[in-house]
């Protein structure tokens, strides 16, 4: 098994550098033929989405598709796929950043109820509430 940094898997997505680009697509389409997973760690999608605004100028929806692309493609495997769809579909709506979103679900599922945080955007959302 594989797992793939931030900077691959931006270069999957970014074409700014071309040959960076062709080696990953060459690399994973070597892993899917073999039968082989790339993890991707919460960590480095929770980087993706941060370099895709800051770096690329990506806005939410575009960065929400990429981020849900990604995490929908083999060889890719996310250890907790279904908590990082649920964080990308309130990021693409809500007004906190992916990173803590992503906490949030996470959180949800390991069994919390809510999540304590003074986070004034995230306070939103139904699940979390002020310590």
């Amino acid at each position: 098994m594989l797992a793939a940094d931030t900077n691959v898997v931006a270069r999957l997505l970014v074409s700014d550098d071309v040959p960076q680009q062709r080696a990953v697509h060459k690399r994973l389409a070597k892993a899917l033929s073999s039968g082989e997973s790339v993890v991707l760690s919460e960590v480095v999608l929770a980087e993706l989405t941060w370099v895709l605004d800051s770096a690329y100028g990506y806005d939410r929806k575009q960065i929400a598709a990429a981020v849900r692309k990604v995490v929908d493609t083999p060889p890719f495997l996310v250890p907790r796929r279904a908590a990082a769809l649920r964080a990308i579909t309130s990021y693409e709506s809500g007004g906190a950043d992916f990173a803590a979103y992503l906490i949030l679900e996470s959180s949800l599922a390991d069994g919390a109820t809510t999540l304590l945080t003074f986070d004034r955007r995230l306070l939103r959302h139904p699940s979390c509430a002020r310590p």
